[in-house]
C-alpha cells in the first residue's frame, strides 16, 4: 500500500502510518481488510459491506 491515509474521526483528523511501519505490520490478510475498509460505506464496522468497490475499481 503506497500513501495510506486513514480517516479516524473529526476530532483525530488522518493517520498516516510510515512505510517502515506499513512493511512490517500488514500481512496480505490487513491489507485486504484495509482495502475493504476503504470502498465500505461503514469504515467502522467490523463487516465492510465494499459498497464503493465497482465505483472505485471499475
Amino acid at each position: 500500500i503506497s500513501g495510506l491515509r486513514v480517516y479516524q474521526t473529526e476530532e483525530l483528523g488522518l493517520w498516516k502510518p510510515g512505510r517502515r511501519w506499513v512493511k512490517a505490520i500488514l500481512s496480505a490478510d490487513k491489507v485486504r481488510s484495509v482495502l475493504r475498509a476503504f470502498v465500505s460505506s461503514n469504515t467502522s464496522s467490523s463487516s465492510p459491506d465494499c459498497a464503493h468497490a465497482p465505483t472505485i475499481f471499475g
